[in-house]
C-alpha cells in the first residue's frame, strides 16, 4: 500500500509541476517570462517569415508614414505603392511630389546569395552593423557611401530599405531607422 501512495504522490508532484511552469503561454503566441518576484512580461511572438501573415503584402499600410516619420526623423508628406512581380514597397516622400527626396522599403522575393553576388559585381562591399538585430547587410559603394539596407527573413526573401540620397539622411540614422523595422518585420 505505501509503495501504491508513494507512487501517486510522485506521480502528482511529477506532472503537477509540468503544467504549472512560469513560462506556460498565457495565449496563442505569448510568454510569460519571470522578471522579479512581482512582475512579469509578456513577448511578443514571432509572425510568419512567409504567407499571408508574414510582413510584405501591403508595406505602406504596415509601416504607416507616421510610423515611419518617427523612426527617420522625417515629415513625409505623401506615400505611393511600389510593387511589380518580384517585390512588394513603399516609397515616403518628403515632399508633394513623387520626384523629391525619399526613402523606401521593399520587400523582394529574390534569392539573397545571388543578391549578393550581384551587388560585388557591381563594386559592392557588404558589411553588418550590430545595431540591427536580425540577419542582414548593409551595401557600401566604392567611395564608401552606404546605398541599401537589407533585411533578411529567408533565403529567398528580404527587406530592402533604400533612400535618395545621403543628404536626406544620415548613415547613423540611416541604420538606426533600419534597425526600427525589425520589429514591425519579425513581429505581430
Amino acid at each position: 500500500m505505501k509503495k501504491y501512495l508513494l507512487l501517486l504522490v510522485t506521480a502528482v508532484i511529477f506532472f503537477g509541476c509540468s503544467t504549472t511552469s512560469p513560462t506556460k503561454a498565457p495565449s496563442i503566441g505569448s510568454t510569460i517570462v519571470p522578471t522579479t518576484a512581482s512582475t512579469a512580461v509578456i513577448q511578443k511572438s514571432l509572425r510568419p517569415l512567409l504567407g499571408e501573415e508574414s510582413f510584405s503584402l501591403n508595406v505602406c499600410s504596415e509601416l504607416t508614414s507616421d510610423f515611419v516619420s518617427q523612426v527617420t526623423g522625417l515629415q513625409i508628406k505623401k506615400t505611393k505603392d511600389f510593387s511589380n512581380s518580384t517585390s512588394m514597397g513603399c516609397s515616403y516622400f518628403t515632399t508633394d511630389s513623387e520626384t523629391g527626396p525619399f526613402v523606401m522599403v521593399v520587400v523582394d522575393f529574390l534569392n539573397v546569395e545571388d543578391q549578393k553576388t550581384g551587388l560585388k559585381a557591381l563594386g559592392r562591399t557588404l558589411k553588418t552593423d550590430p545595431r540591427i538585430k536580425m540577419d542582414h547587410f548593409l551595401t557600401y559603394q566604392e567611395n564608401g557611401i552606404l546605398n541599401d539596407i537589407y533585411l533578411i527573413m529567408t533565403p529567398d526573401k528580404f527587406v530592402r530599405v533604400e533612400r535618395s540620397g545621403v543628404d536626406i539622411i544620415s548613415d547613423g540614422h540611416f541604420i538606426d531607422s533600419a534597425s526600427s523595422l525589425v520589429e514591425k518585420i519579425l513581429y505581430r
